[in-house]
């Protein structure tokens, strides 16, 4: 890890496995809630290429401040692990991490299954915008390089925007530019 972002490595190790990465999100968070600047959480897969500019998104996050999550279609309750998290939104998580895993027990993916799920029952008005592209070929008839907008890609990173500063970590990093 380049020198430089040693401030901003994580120090603690949170378990994590395929759809197993719950707390370690819910970690990021929190140290990312400790700067003030930050407005939204990003969590976008390891293996992700950013298609919008960073002052894009900014723009975007300006206009529409909501929550963006890619809600799986079969269940009205879940969504992908990539998606955006307003402060406000990233602070209830936090706050109530032992309620969210009273709930949640045990889940085939906890990050899709509970914080869409806990936005949705509090009645959250969240944007169902899913914040990755992806092309899932679904057999072997379907026609190449069609695409949808979910994804289940690799690992997590998370991203934090705020409009004047910028950290990263070996689990997360925080990026932001100044809006003019």
């Amino acid at each position: 890890i380049p020198v430089e972002l040693h401030p901003f490595v994580m120090e603690e190790v949170v378990w994590t496995e395929w759809c197993y990465l719950l707390g370690l999100m819910l970690k990021m968070m929190e140290l990312a809630l400790l700067d003030s600047r930050v407005s939204h959480v990003i969590f976008v897969s390891g293996d992700a290429l950013p298609v919008a500019r960073m002052g894009d998104i900014l723009a975007d996050l300006a206009e529409d401040p909501r929550s963006r999550f890619c809600p799986d279609a079969e269940d009205g309750f879940a969504a992908e692990t990539w998606s955006v998290i307003s402060r406000q939104h990233a602070e209830f998580l936090v706050q109530n991490v032992k309620e969210l895993r009273r709930c949640f027990v045990k889940t085939k993916c906890e990050e899709e299954d509970v914080l869409y799920w806990a936005m949705k029952t509090r009645g959250e008005n969240v944007l169902d915008r899913c914040v990755m592209l992806t092309d899932w070929v679904q057999d072997s008839s379907a026609e190449l390089g069609s695409s949808s907008t979910s994804s289940k890609g690799g690992g997590s990173s998370s991203s934090s925007t705020s409009s004047s500063s910028s950290s990263s970590s070996s689990s997360s990093s925080s990026s932001s530019s100044s809006s003019s």
